[in-house]
């Protein structure tokens, strides 16, 4: 998961320069995943009650 200022934009990012599949847009939530071949990232705007300083990586890696 990386929370993110324009969620929107991060997919079109990765659609349009990095070769991903737009997965999942749900812009009301400010949540979107994108994916290429086995690799899926998930966007979000930060929660309200959390204090946010910018993108950063909030999730886990796994293989």
């Amino acid at each position: 998961m990386l929370w993110v200022d324009d969620v929107k934009a991060n997919v079109n990012y990765y659609v349009n320069f990095l070769q991903f599949e737009e997965a999942n847009v749900i812009e009301e939530w400010g949540w979107a995943v994108v994916e290429k071949d086995k690799l899926q990232i998930m966007f979000t705007r930060p929660n309200e009650h959390t204090p946010y300083k910018g993108p950063r990586f909030t999730g886990s890696i796994s293989t």
